[in-house]
């Protein structure tokens, strides 16, 4: 699929918290590509924990 629009929201510190205004990047004209089964995790707090080392 192709999308043309993108809003990133954020959370706060805590669960269920406000992390401020969401943010709405530019895009190319074209679109970017996605593939709609992928998913997003948790934020990792080094890279060691990131690459499961």
């Amino acid at each position: 699929m192709t999308g043309h629009r993108l809003t990133i929201a954020f959370q706060g510190r805590t669960p269920h918290s406000d992390g401020g205004a969401s943010a709405v990047p530019s895009l190319p004209a074209a679109g970017v590509y996605y593939d709609s089964p992928l998913t997003v995790t948790y934020w990792q707090q080094s890279v060691s924990d990131a690459l499961g080392s």
